[in-house]
């Protein structure tokens, strides 16, 4: 037998590439800080080389961001168009390299992506040859830990900072069987196991959230199926582009990031009028708490301002289904109401400053003054409601959550007035301090355990003017006496109620219970959306139940039977909010 020393030295190298694949995984699989960048539709016009002021803007403030990886939700390119010669495919692709590929990978950074249909559609053979043989000839400069790299660049799996990351084909709507047989595998493996956090990135999201994409193809098809397969393999976060519009969502637990384009074409929501604006995101997950502890913050580009999730709808429902917007942190962080200043006004001078008002200006001011803060302190103490249910098995399940101690109200602990507002004011505080409206079974429970109950005092001339709110609000507290604690009785609340979703402008009314517990008013959705009269009620609710250790939002526990009887008597699958 004949020594060969090229056939050992290849032998050698194979075996150092193995050794140092090896170090860079365990070295990947320790737990620390991550701050991943995520951005996607870098492209503009069919067959365009260069790129937006938007993209080479971000690329230059790249060092001061300071990401650990950067994500890419595809369409890096402009394809898909049949007309495009393969001179002009790589034309494209070396437009990339030399605009965002090659300034990343100077500063050294993880580039992680995943293939959109202006890339590679499955359609169109010589855009799938194209972006093949550029991937495969820079992979390198891509800088990622693989796990797995066999179906690269289209499938392939990485690791960062003890996160799993899954790039799959999701550049169509039909995500192809081999794919999902590779996901279970992946999703199954040793390093999923360990991982703190498993996050899938692909190009097509699971639900229409803008108007141009609110049809069959422009979304993975059997949307909930491919969420029940994410929620099935404990994956945390799915991340998309393709709608070209910022929207940090949630639906069973799995947080659904929809990415904003940094190149053409920004996108309205469906149903909101709001200007489209580019964007990019940055997901901050912590060394210790991983994915429970994560945020997600929205900039505008170009001049980088936040996004406050507030601005946001509170939920988009396209025609496969309602995607709702995330809490503060993608775990729900703990409720912060804005403080009581020293120079907080009594109820007389807010009253003063409101008499003068008309109704829009009222409403207007109404909120302005609640969300700085200017309501009493004891406001700020929620009340636990205590709630029973039975498992599968017909175990007893204990649960509770918490609720304003009393309705909306200005002033200080010692001058304050309760006022009646509209729906959609009234959804627009709850959306921006994290509450939602409560609804008929949350009031029930309510009177059930208020320590302050009060006959009801109805009233029948004038029921619609200011004088009547604030005359109201004087009787409430000659019959209270000064007692504290949690009250009921003395206002019907405006509710959330699954009736509402089938009917436009208007509001739903329930409560006002008497001493006998029963209530005045039955659920009522007959006012129109801007009707207010002085025995209206705002009772703001923390939306999660807590059982035993767990914090789950309403709308997840809306989704377990076992839950949900706990929360309303109604078959709700998500809580109804009102437009604002």
């Amino acid at each position: 037998m004949c020594f060969s020393p090229r056939i050992f030295s290849v032998f050698v190298l194979s075996l150092f590439s193995m050794a140092c694949f090896g170090q860079d995984l365990e070295r990947e699989q320790k737990d620390r800080d991550l701050k991943i960048l995520v951005i996607s539709d870098l492209n503009d016009a069919y067959g365009s080389v260069t790129y937006s002021t938007e993209v080479h803007r971000l690329v230059g403030r790249i060092k001061d961001i300071n990401p650990d990886i950067i994500l890419c939700g595809g369409d890096m390119v402009a394809g898909q168009k049949a007309s495009l010669r393969r001179s002009q495919l790589d034309s494209m692709w070396s437009g990339f390299h030399a605009s965002v590929l090659e300034p990343i990978q100077q500063m050294n950074i993880p580039f992680g992506f995943t293939m959109g249909n202006h890339d590679a559609s499955p359609n169109y053979k010589n855009d799938r040859e194209a972006a093949s043989a550029f991937w495969t000839a820079y992979k390198d400069q891509a800088k990622l830990t693989f796990v797995d790299d066999t179906h690269f660049p289209y499938y392939f799996s990485y690791l960062k900072n003890n996160i799993l990351f899954l790039s799959w084909d999701a550049s169509a709507s039909v995500i192809p069987d081999a794919v999902k047989s590779w996901m279970v595998t992946q999703l199954s493996s040793d390093y999923a196991r360990k991982a703190r956090g498993r996050i899938v990135l692909g190009h097509l999201p699971l639900y229409a959230l803008v108007e141009a994409k609110n049809k069959p193809g422009e979304v993975i098809e059997d949307a909930d199926a491919t969420l029940a397969f994410f929620k099935d393999h404990a994956v945390d976060m799915y991340i998309s582009g393709h709608q070209h519009a910022y929207f940090p969502g949630s639906k069973q637990q799995v947080t659904l990031l929809h990415s904003g384009c940094l190149g053409g074409g920004p996108r309205p929501f469906i149903g909101h009028d709001a200007p489209a604006y580019k964007s990019y995101a940055i997901i901050d997950i912590p060394k210790k708490g991983g994915m429970s502890r994560a945020s997600i913050l929205g900039f505008v580009a170009p001049d980088d301002r936040k996004v406050p999730l507030n601005t946001l709808p509170r939920e988009i429902t396209g025609f496969n289904g309602t995607v709702k917007r995330i809490d503060r942190s993608l775990n729900g962080e703990k409720l912060t109401l804005p403080k009581l200043s020293k120079n907080a006004l009594p109820a007389r001078h807010i009253v003063q400053q409101l008499s003068d008002l008309d109704n829009e200006q009222r409403e207007k001011a109404i909120a302005e003054i609640f969300l700085r803060g200017n309501f009493p302190k004891f406001m700020r103490k929620l009340q636990r409601i205590d709630v029973t249910g039975l498992d599968e098995k017909g175990n007893r399940i204990d649960a509770y959550y918490y609720v304003m101690p009393d309705y909306l109200m200005l002033g200080t602990d010692a001058d304050f007035v309760r006022l009646p507002i509209r729906p959609s004011t009234a959804q627009y505080i709850a959306d921006s301090l994290g509450f939602v409206l409560s609804n008929s079974k949350i009031c029930d429970a309510v009177y059930q355990q208020a320590k302050v109950k009060l006959e009801p005092l109805p009233l029948t001339e004038d029921r619609e003017q200011f004088n009547t709110f604030v005359a109201h609000n004087a009787r409430i507290e000659q019959q209270r006496q000064g007692r504290k604690g949690l009250i009921a009785g003395i206002k019907k609340d405006v509710v959330s109620t699954e009736k509402l979703r089938a009917t436009k402008g208007k509001l739903a009314l329930y409560g006002w219970h008497k001493l006998d517990g029963k209530p005045i008013q039955p659920v009522f959705t007959g006012h129109a959306d801007y009707y207010v009269d002085y025995s209206h009620g705002i009772r703001f609710v923390y939306p999660y139940l807590f059982v035993g250790k767990q914090k789950i939002a309403f709308d997840d526990a809306l989704m377990n039977p076992s839950l949900r009887v706990m929360l309303t008597d109604e078959n709700a699958s998500s809580y109804y909010n009102y437009p604002w």
